[in-house]
């Protein structure tokens, strides 16, 4: 055990403080889409056809631009 804590290294995203004001409509729709499959998804109970609506839910939802500002504010922050 004191080898494995002792390799632990922290993330290097440490500190990393998330600003949703420039997303906070595709927050929030995207976190109401996810409770709305959430149940389902973290037991399995679903087939391909449930993903596939779930996946395009999340599209419709603003997943792609909450991405790309994650990252972007992500790359920003790295920076500094």
């Amino acid at each position: 055990m004191e080898k494995f804590i002792s390799n632990i290294k922290p993330s290097p995203i440490l500190g990393f403080n998330f600003d949703k004001k420039n997303v906070e409509s595709q927050v929030q729709n995207v976190e109401q889409t996810i409770f709305e499959f959430e149940k389902n998804l973290k037991t399995g109970s679903f087939d391909q056809a449930y993903y596939q609506n779930f996946m395009e839910k999340l599209d419709t939802a603003g997943i792609d631009e909450l991405i790309k500002e994650v990252q972007s504010q992500l790359d920003n922050w790295d920076e500094n």
